[in-house]
């Protein structure tokens, strides 16, 4: 949206302006916004509700076609650098917590992977006795059976 010279950056206005539908830009497009090529990440998030003049968007929807030897033309108030390495190290943070939650669900996972393991093991421990067991006794009995019925055979 307009301001009177100034426009406040979107999302949808940066990545309308992309050149690629993965949300590729140009260095022309990063030396109108002020930024450095290749831009770092998170660079979208900082520029969000920063207000820029008519001509530096001008130069940055232009700079989707042209090449990056265009002059850098910089908003009405740049980050200075510790602002910079501020958003930089916001956005470490908040992907390092979404990684520590994966990791942590990965490893919830895992270890009731191995508990269902160790409990299917012992089931088929107790199993494998019992059926070692079961035909132990099958052989006895026929065994038995077998003494049984010659001995009826002999007694007749």
């Amino acid at each position: 949206m307009y301001k009177g010279t100034f426009k406040i950056l979107t999302k949808e206005y940066i990545f309308s302006h992309s050149t690629t539908k993965a949300g590729g830009f140009t260095r022309a497009q990063t030396d109108a916004l002020g930024l450095s090529y290749p831009p770092s990440k998170g660079w979208i998030n900082r520029l969000v509700g920063q207000r820029f003049d008519k001509e530096a968007l001008k130069l940055f929807e232009e700079g989707k076609f042209l090449p990056a030897k265009r002059a850098r033309v910089k908003s009405e108030r740049p980050l200075s650098e510790v602002e910079e390495y501020i958003g930089i190290i916001e956005a470490l943070k908040a992907e390092l917590d979404i990684l520590k939650t994966e990791q942590e669900i990965s490893n919830e996972g895992y270890l009731e992977m191995i508990d269902k393991n160790k409990d299917l093991r012992r089931k088929n421990s107790v199993l494998s006795n019992e059926l070692f067991r079961t035909k132990e006794h099958l052989k006895s009995k026929t065994k038995y059976f077998n003494s049984v019925i010659l001995k009826q055979k002999d007694d007749s």
